[in-house]
């Protein structure tokens, strides 16, 4: 795909959004706060002069307390030294802890898409996967924000999936596959606990038999600020209903697929029920993987 990302937008129609940005200086616990009071998962960190400094997610913010809870477990009042610390200082680099990256390079619109994809979102290299891209002006400032979802809603927009859309998860090795997942009725933490040590962008809830009850994932994240934290303590099915009233919909629901389902399938309903991830259920409801926007553009592009 040769496109520009230029041609992407305008393909998209997607205009200039007008969004609320973060400072370097700003504190974690300021930065929670900014993203709980608009309900937004992140948000584009910008100096004072206006040059882009990168995407800040608010699993980054929550990552980074999470990684201190084995010192101080429920004594949340200790954390108070890490939520004073500014973002500058928490993600000095452009590896990050969640699913973006703080300070992460921007693009220019004349960039190919099919460099975008693969040095920016799936890079082979680093094995970082990204969600979102700075799109940034001539000064560096940015302009506009370009996500997986936007590549996959293009990709099915022009038809750009070629063979491989009519191609099955099972075909194209996507699924079955390990699933990170963890039992219904433990706590809220150790599942966050478990994403970081695996890395994993969502995490699979089944009951005692192994079935599929949920999922645990940014989403639920939605609104969450420092004083959500003592929430974490909650079984992790808790959490996810005490959260659905943060939720766009306000409906607590996991998209489903099959390994037969194709993949342009499965692209159509990330886009329309705009999630970032499916996951691969048996005939008994058992998870037998989970396929991601990620997936589904580096099965096309990779």
């Amino acid at each position: 795909m040769e496109e520009t990302v230029k041609n992407v937008l305008q393909t998209l129609g997607k205009q200039v959004p007008k969004v609320f940005v973060l400072r370097p200086t700003s504190s974690l616990a300021e930065a929670f706060a900014a993203l709980g009071e608009h309900r937004i998962l992140s948000a584009p960190v910008v100096s004072s002069n206006g040059q882009w400094c990168g995407i800040v997610d608010v699993r980054d913010l929550l990552f980074t307390v999470v990684a201190m809870y084995h010192e101080y477990g429920t004594e949340w009042p200790k954390y108070a030294d890490c939520l004073s610390s500014n973002l500058a200082t928490l993600f000095p680099s452009s590896s990050g802890t969640g699913d973006v990256s703080f300070l992460a390079d921007g693009i220019g619109t004349s960039m190919p898409l099919s460099r975008v994809i693969k040095e920016k979102f799936n890079n082979p290299t680093t094995g970082v996967r990204k969600h979102r891209i700075a799109i940034n002006n001539c000064d560096s400032s940015p302009m506009n924000i370009i996500s997986q979802t936007d590549i996959v809603k293009y990709m099915l927009k022009v038809d750009a999936f070629g063979d491989k859309g009519g191609k099955t998860l099972q075909e194209l090795g996507l699924a079955p596959t390990p699933v990170v997942s963890m039992n219904a009725a433990k706590k809220t933490v150790e599942g966050f606990q478990q994403m970081v040590a695996t890395k994993a962008s969502c995490l699979v809830i089944v009951d005692d038999e192994g079935k599929l009850v949920g999922d645990l994932s940014n989403t639920q994240l939605r609104g969450f600020t420092e004083a959500s934290l003592p929430e974490l303590e909650m079984p992790v099915t808790e959490f996810i209903n005490a959260r659905k009233k943060y939720l766009l919909t306000g409906v607590v629901q996991t998209f489903t697929a099959k390994v037969g389902d194709k993949l342009t399938d499965v692209a159509a309903l990330c886009v329309k029920e705009k999630v970032h991830h499916v996951v691969v259920v048996d005939d008994n409801n058992k998870p037998v993987g989970v396929v991601t926007l990620s997936d589904i553009v580096a099965a096309v592009c990779g």
